[in-house]
């Protein structure tokens, strides 16, 4: 479909933002179903557009009272798991003029969820003090019982959600919200730095939404799909903001319940005939490693047309294993649409506007390492990498920038990605240097002010693809390298390896620059030979990439450190590795000391 500015800035006219969209489509559409969230086959819970608003002005008539920050601002923290009340609460949060904050709820508070959360609840209340609290009442009880948090909601207005009763006399009336306000305090994974609170406004979120809109070719009273966590950018705009913005009807499920059946996922979509679905890389490759034919008898998937594919690399050997898998249940490979897309340009960046089967470049590692240019290999191992949409969509510009000298790349050259645009959010909340460094980037001989992503890529035929972190670039021997390229290899070199589970990083030691792979076994017994598997890593990194590697270590499930939304954090490993805080299973050093595994045995 194409995108053109005109009606583009015409549907950007005639709703300012979503609450307001929200309310026009329920004024015209009051008894369509906006939202399911499903618990399993057969266990349904459902809101219309109507109660949708209802339920939403209600709440909102109680976060009136939310008092400002120091900053002006006024905040509202939403601590809630995945569930219609969340959606309910961020819509809420528009109609009374606060500025949501989406957060990470564990569903059950065991020691290690309770760690992950207090750390990063500590690191939300003293960056941006919100004045209010939207949760229920077990996190209350928890919260207060909990010796680290017990004041942590003093002085701050809490709402239970099972305490608002929607009510038709709520008022609604005309949202009185500017474009220019903040709608949203979006806090960064923190991959590769302290997760920062990214200001979106209701501009940049109605840009944004409106942008995937047009890329998936969104009908109205058409269905979604999704699972993923609320509290993340790709789940709450990609899936429920866009689909409610475009008259659609979203079927929700929680992250727990596709992890214990990824199938269920493939079911829903089936069984509500979904045209779109959202999903990160790892979730293709779940469930099409643990659906069963029997968990797939009765489904069929060519109602689906647009499968979006993004917020971690995307692998051809996904596309091409999911593909095969679910041929047979006519699921149609030009569905899948492979995505760019970072919490500081709202969520979206790059995205396909025509349907097509995904772009498969296999590039020339050795090219990549020695001068940084992107060409198809040709007769020797090579990086199969897959193209991220179209480089620009309508109010979005990608450039392609030299890191040195501030100039445009040659087209094939990798250089870190700079966006401008409507999407681009507004900055930092409390970080004005980060901000204007971040945000406020030129290229030589241009005034237009850009968004530094920190991304490495390049632009192939009008495509993006995606190379690395510009942090994450490991130098060996005067040579580029980069992480996830060689962690892709690794994990691919030995069925005992777990997908998405490996980092490799370098560090100094001896003035000798060493490359390191931690990587998570997935299976584990006596018939897995770790010299075998090591043996194995060495090889498929060897031949690929040209690289040796100086040290494997092989750990056990859940031990690689990784972000709320999944990534794998790589300066946390380096730092855990440092520390001496694995407890390797199996590994192997080029240094003189022999290697030994976890029973101490020689290699």
């Amino acid at each position: 479909m194409s995108l053109s500015s005109s009606s583009l800035s015409s549907s950007l006219s005639e709703a300012p933002s979503i609450v307001h969209r929200l309310v026009d489509r329920a004024v015209r559409h009051r008894e369509r179903t906006a939202l399911t969230f499903r618990t399993g086959p057969g266990r349904v819970d459902d809101l219309s557009y109507g109660d949708l608003v209802a339920r939403s002005a209600a709440m909102a008539e109680r976060l009136r009272a939310t008092r400002p920050s120091p900053g002006g601002e006024r905040f509202a923290l939403i601590a809630l798991p995945n569930e219609i009340d969340y959606v309910v609460a961020f819509y809420a949060c528009g109609m009374a003029g606060v500025t949501a904050i989406t957060f990470l709820t564990p569903s059950m508070y065991t020691s290690r969820a309770a760690a992950a959360f207090s750390v990063r609840l500590r690191h939300v209340l003293i960056d941006c003090d919100p004045g209010t609290v939207i949760c229920h009442e077990e996190l209350v009880r928890w919260l207060r019982e909990d010796s680290e948090h017990a004041g942590a909601l003093d002085g701050r207005l809490v709402v239970l959600p099972e305490q608002v009763e929607a009510s038709a006399e709520a008022a609604i009336g005309d949202p009185d919200v500017q474009g220019a306000d903040l709608a949203l305090l979006q806090y960064t994974s923190g991959s590769t730095s302290e997760p920062k609170g990214v200001m979106v406004t209701h501009a940049n979120l109605a840009h944004n939404v409106e942008v995937i809109a047009r890329s998936f070719g969104s009908v109205e009273g058409e269905s979604m799909t999704g699972w993923l966590p609320l509290y993340h950018d790709m789940g709450l705009i990609g899936v429920v903001l866009q689909s409610i913005w475009s008259g659609m009807s979203v079927h929700l499920m929680s992250p727990q319940a596709f992890i214990r059946r990824p199938a269920f996922w493939l079911q829903t979509i089936s069984a509500t005939r979904s045209a779109q679905t959202v999903a990160p890389n790892f979730g293709y490759d779940l469930v099409t490693r643990r659906a069963s034919d029997s968990d797939l008898d009765g489904v069929d998937l060519s109602c689906l047309r647009h499968a979006m594919n993004g917020a971690e690399p995307v692998r051809a050997s996904t596309i091409d294993r999911f593909a095969k898998r679910f041929g047979p249940y006519h699921f149609d490979t030009a569905a899948m649409m492979p995505v760019y897309g970072l919490a500081e340009n709202t969520v979206a960046v790059s995205l396909s506007y025509t349907r097509r089967e995904p772009s498969v470049i296999p590039l020339d590692p050795r090219r990549l390492s020695r001068d940084g240019v992107a060409v198809r290999a040709a007769g020797h191992p090579a990086i199969d990498t897959v193209g991220c949409g179209d480089g620009s969509a309508h109010g979005i510009s990608v450039r392609i920038v030299d890191i040195t000298s501030f100039r445009p790349c040659p087209v094939g050259t990798v250089g870190e990605i700079w966006v401008s645009g409507a999407s681009v959010a507004k900055g930092y909340w409390g970080r004005p240097m980060e901000s204007e460094e971040t945000f406020g980037a030129r290229v030589v001989g241009e005034d237009t002010r850009y968004l530094r992503t920190g991304d490495l890529g390049a632009l192939l035929d009008g495509t993006l693809v995606i190379v690395g972190r510009v942090k994450d670039i490991i130098v060996h021997n005067g040579m580029n390298h980069y992480p996830q390229d060689l962690e892709h290899t690794a994990e691919r070199s030995h069925a005992a390896l777990r997908p998405g589970a490996g980092v490799a990083f370098s560090m100094l030691e001896q003035d000798k620059e060493r490359v390191v792979l931690v990587q998570e076994l997935d299976c584990f017994d006596s018939t897995v030979n770790r010299y075998e598997v090591l043996g194995a890593i060495r090889q498929a990194v060897a031949e690929v990439h040209g690289l040796q590697l100086d040290c494997i270590v092989l750990v056990g499930k859940g031990q690689v450190p990784k972000t709320t939304s999944g990534k794998v954090q790589r300066r946390a490993t380096r730092q855990r590795f440092v520390d001496g805080g694995f407890t390797p299973m199996a590994e192997w050093h080029s240094r003189a000391q022999p290697a030994t595994t976890s029973e101490g045995r020689d290699e």
